[in-house]
C-alpha cells in the first residue's frame, strides 16, 4: 500500500510539472519573442540603439555517480554540478552575459561525496564568475546611414572562445575580442574575421605544467569562410610576455592552425593541422586530426584519427585537447574517469563509434579506440565504451511536434546518460592490474 501511495504521488508530481507551460525563466522584460507588437522600451538609447532590457536565467543541473577501478584503486564518487547563466539583453545587438558555478572553486576543486575508499563530503563553493562579458556592436551609431561598415562586434570581460572544434583554443579568457562577419573577398562567401587579446585565462589544467600552459597570456587572429562546398578555418596565435613556468619552462611561442571541412549530404569530413613554434625550452610541434561522420541504414557512424608530435602544444585548453573526439577521450572536470590519454602531443590514436537511433528519445552508442604513446613512458592503450542516453521528457510524453513539446513543460531538458568504459593499459606501472574500467551515471536537467 505504501508503494502504491508513493507511485501515486510521483505520478501526480509528473503531471503537475507537465502542466506548467514551457518558457524561458525571464526575470524581467518581454519574455515571448513571438508575440506581435512593440517591446517595452526605456526612453533612452545606448550607442544609438533603443534600450529594451530583458533578463533571462538559464543553465543546467547535473548529478554524477560513478564507480570505477582507476590506476589500481576502486573508487566511488557522487558529485553535483550547477551552471547558472544570466543573460541581460540591453538592446537588439548588445548584451551582458555571465556564467556561475557555485559548487566549484576551480578546475577539479568542486563539491563531491566520495564513498569508496574514503567516505564523506568535500564542499567547495565560489561566487567568482566563470564567464562575465559584454557583447555588442557599439560602433554603429557613428554611421547612422550605414555609409561605412562599422557593424563590428566587440566583446570584453571574461569571454569564452572555442576554435577548431576545441583542438586549438577551448577556454574562457580575460580580455577582449573584435569580430567582423559576412565579408566578401573574391570567391570566398560569408568571410568572418576575429581578433582576440587575453591577459590570461582563469581556468584549466590539473598538473602545474597544464595550468601554466592553459592560463598564459595570448592573442590571435582567426578567420573562417565558405568556399564552394568547403568550410575553411585559419588562425594564428602568440603567447606573449609570460613569466617562466614550472622548472623555468618558456611559455612564449607562436601557434597556427588550418581546418577544412567538406560536407556530402548526410556525411562530412574535417581535416585539421595545428602547429606550435620552437622556443627556448621546447622544439616546434604539429598535430594532425581527421574527423568523419556519415548516416547510413538509420544509424550515424563517426570516426577520428590523429597524430601529435612530441613538442606540439595548443594555444589554451580548459580541459584536454582531444576531449571532443569521442567517448573514450571525454574529460570530466568534476572527477577523473577511465579513458584514453587525451593530451594530443607525443601520441597517435583514434576512435570509431556508431550511434543507433540518432534522432530517437533513446540513443545507444558503442565505441572502440586506441592510443599509441610515443613518449619515453610509452603507455599504449586500447579501449571500448558503451553510452546510452535518454531524453526523459520524450519518454514521458512521446512525440516530435510542437504540441508535444509544449505539453512537456518543465520536464523539457531532462536527460539521463549511462557510460560504461573499459581501457587496457600496456604499461601503467601497476603490476597485475593493467585495466581501468567503470561506469558513470549522469542525470541532467537543462533549463
Amino acid at each position: 500500500m505504501a508503494m502504491r501511495s508513493w507511485l501515486a504521488i510521483g505520478l501526480s508530481l509528473v503531471l503537475m510539472v507537465c502542466a506548467v507551460p514551457a518558457r524561458a525563466f525571464t526575470l524581467f522584460g518581454s519574455p515571448d519573442l513571438l508575440v506581435p507588437g512593440q517591446f517595452r522600451s526605456l526612453p533612452f538609447t545606448l550607442f544609438g540603439e533603443q534600450v529594451t532590457p530583458r533578463l533571462d536565467l538559464n543553465g543546467s543541473v547535473r548529478y554524477l555517480t560513478l564507480g570505477q577501478r582507476l590506476q589500481g584503486e576502486t573508487q566511488g564518487v557522487m558529485a553535483p554540478q550547477v551552471d547558472l547563466e544570466v543573460n541581460l539583453q540591453l538592446t537588439a545587438t548588445q548584451r551582458i552575459h555571465g556564467l556561475w558555478r557555485p559548487l566549484e572553486k576551480g578546475f577539479r576543486d568542486n563539491t563531491f561525496d566520495r564513498f569508496e575508499p574514503d567516505k564523506g563530503w568535500t564542499v567547495a563553493a565560489s561566487g567568482e564568475p566563470q564567464r562575465l562579458f559584454y557583447e555588442g556592436q557599439p560602433l554603429n551609431w557613428l554611421t547612422p546611414g550605414d555609409s561605412f561598415p562599422l557593424d563590428i562586434t566587440v566583446a570584453g570581460g571574461r569571454v569564452p572562445l572555442f576554435l577548431h572544434n576545441g583542438l586549438w583554443f577551448d577556454n574562457a579568457f580575460d580580455g577582449f575580442a573584435l569580430g567582423k562577419n559576412n565579408l566578401q573577398l573574391g570567391t570566398l562567401s560569408n568571410l568572418n574575421v576575429l581578433y582576440f587579446l587575453s591577459r590570461g585565462q582563469p581556468h584549466g589544467g590539473v598538473t602545474d605544467f597544464e595550468k601554466a600552459e592553459a592560463k598564459k597570456q595570448v592573442m590571435g587572429l582567426y578567420a573562417d569562410a565558405d568556399w564552394y562546398e568547403y568550410f575553411v578555418e585559419v588562425s594564428w596565435g602568440l603567447a606573449y610576455d609570460n613569466s617562466r613556468g614550472p622548472n623555468g619552462v618558456d611559455l612564449d611561442r607562436n601557434f597556427w592552425a588550418i581546418s577544412v571541412t567538406r560536407s556530402f549530404g548526410h556525411a562530412g569530413v574535417s581535416t585539421r593541422l595545428l602547429g606550435s613554434s620552437a622556443n627556448a625550452t621546447r622544439a616546434a610541434g604539429v598535430l594532425g586530426v581527421i574527423e568523419a561522420e556519415k548516416e547510413f541504414w538509420g544509424v550515424r557512424g563517426y570516426g577520428t584519427a590523429f597524430y601529435g608530435s612530441a613538442d606540439w602544444l595548443p594555444l589554451s585548453e580548459e580541459g584536454v585537447t582531444l576531449g571532443r573526439e569521442g567517448i573514450l577521450f571525454t574529460f570530466d572536470r568534476l572527477a577523473p574517469t577511465p579513458g584514453l590519454t587525451a593530451r594530443g602531443f607525443d601520441s597517435a590514436g583514434g576512435a570509431f563509434g556508431v550511434i543507433f537511433n540518432p534522432r530517437g528519445a533513446v540513443t545507444v552508442t558503442p565505441e572502440v579506440g586506441w592510443l599509441i604513446d610515443t613518449s619515453s613512458q610509452g603507455n599504449d592503450q586500447f579501449g571500448a565504451a558503451l553510452q546510452v542516453q535518454a531524453d526523459l521528457s520524450r519518454l514521458v510524453i512521446p512525440g516530435t511536434g510542437l504540441a508535444e513539446l509544449k505539453k512537456r513543460g518543465l520536464l523539457y531538458g531532462a536527460l539521463a546518460r549511462l557510460t560504461i568504459v573499459e581501457v587496457h593499459n600496456e604499461h601503467n606501472g601497476i603490476r597485475g592490474k593493467p585495466d581501468d574500467f567503470g561506469a558513470r551515471l549522469e542525470v541532467i536537467y537543462r533549463f
